[in-house]
């Protein structure tokens, strides 16, 4: 009768503990990750938008669903001279707080 008490133990306790937040950080940085890989997509077929196709309907598609993100970035961003930095600012930024959440 005494194994129960002993799974409950300090050790177990924790160790659990830092497996789960293993677990969430891995999990974390790969749906990080995604997004990542997907804003950089949108990005180079922004350069591709305006010719219409397959390309474009891709770019339509990612733009529906990363547009409403970048839209407080690109308020903030001076213009610069047609290179938008938006993408660039949005993966550091996604980077910093991966990273400061991992940390935790």
């Amino acid at each position: 009768m005494n194994l129960i008490p002993s799974l409950l133990t300090t050790s177990y306790t924790a160790t659990y503990a830092r497996l789960f937040s293993y677990e969430a950080a891995v999990i974390l940085t790969g749906i990080v990750n995604f997004f990542v890989f997907v804003v950089l997509v949108w990005a180079v077929l922004s350069w591709f938008r305006g010719r219409g196709g397959f390309l474009n309907d891709i770019y339509q598609a990612l733009d529906k669903l990363i547009g409403p993100i970048m839209k407080p970035f690109k308020k903030l961003m001076p213009a610069t001279g047609g290179v938008d930095f938006t993408p660039f600012i949005v993966i550091v930024l996604l980077q910093v707080i991966v990273r400061v959440l991992i940390s935790l």
